[in-house]
């Protein structure tokens, strides 16, 4: 995994996102995207950028968001460590 690419934009907007996903899809090699996954937080603006302009990639959250969800509902050492 690395990191490809960053920006610096006015505002965390879906037309920023959007224009950030266009940006980053015209380097990458893969024309349909079928071969690309991305990983990302759970930030609505960023989902939406990425339905829109990676339909066909794979989507996946960090594990940190992930895991704040599990251990809201399984807390304990135990299931931490499960996790």
């Amino acid at each position: 995994m690395y990191p490809l690419c960053w920006a610096v934009v006015g505002g965390e907007t879906n037309a920023s996102w959007a224009w950030f996903f266009v940006e980053l899809r015209k380097v990458l090699d893969d024309s349909d995207c079928t071969n690309t996954t991305l990983i990302f937080d759970e930030d609505q603006v960023i989902i939406n950028g990425v339905a829109s302009v990676f339909p066909k990639a794979e989507h996946r959250h960090y594990a940190r968001h992930v895991f704040a969800h599990w251990h809201s509902v399984f807390r304990g050492d135990e299931m931490k460590a499960l996790f």
